[in-house]
């Protein structure tokens, strides 16, 4: 193929556009799954019989302990539901959440929503979703400043997890943590009633004190 026959790339834009802010400190990316649910499962296995079934229950199901699943738990336990949250690692120190490079929010005092949208659809090349944009224009600045009263944003990642786990445990919100989700449940009428997964901790290899 010929530099003729490849596109243009789009141009990309000087500086963020106006209203665009950014804390410096390594925050937060998004990514868990937040599903509300009648069961949760997990497995346990001691030795090479077959693991007892544990089971639990609750009105919340939250997979995944990054960003988006510390919010969703939390808001359950203010909605007044039994809530779990369940994490391949430890909540707030695994997955993509702790090693993104910063938290940008958009200021409502002083921003241009209309170039905003412009800007990501054409640094997206124009697959975006506005709808989805406008509820991140709507709503950064508040998770921003709550971020910052918890004092997330003023800690290394190692603090961030802890102060995540006390929020977290202080609203009564029930961690099982290190437990890999490998499937989901359905109800009769197709609808999500719980997962199913296995404990990292649960092994027959020798451990070491």
């Amino acid at each position: 193929m010929s530099d003729a026959d490849t596109p243009p790339t789009p141009p990309r834009p000087k500086g963020n556009p106006p209203g665009l802010k950014k804390d410096g400190t390594r925050m937060l990316g998004l990514g868990a799954a937040a599903i509300g649910v009648p069961v949760a499962l997990s497995l346990s296995a001691k030795s090479n019989a077959r693991p007892p079934l544990r089971r639990e229950s609750c009105d919340l199901l939250v997979i995944g302990g990054g960003a988006a699943g510390i919010f969703a738990a939390l808001a359950g336990r203010k909605a007044g539901l039994s809530v779990i949250l369940l994490d391949k690692g430890h909540v707030g120190a695994s997955g993509l959440s702790p090693w993104a490079g910063g938290m940008n929010y958009f200021d409502r005092a002083t921003g241009d929503r209309g170039r905003w949208q412009r800007v990501v659809a054409r640094l997206g090349e124009y697959v975006n979703r506005p709808d989805w944009m406008d509820v991140f224009l709507d709503r950064s600045e508040e998770f921003h400043d709550r971020l910052k009263s918890w004092g997330i944003l003023d800690n290394n990642i190692v603090v961030r997890g802890k102060s995540f786990r006390a929020k977290l445990v202080d609203a009564g919100v029930t961690l099982i943590e290190r437990l890999m989700v490998t499937d989901l449940l359905q109800a009769r009428d197709g609808r999500v009633a719980g997962a199913v997964g296995f404990h990292f901790d649960d092994s027959t290899e020798p451990v070491s004190h």
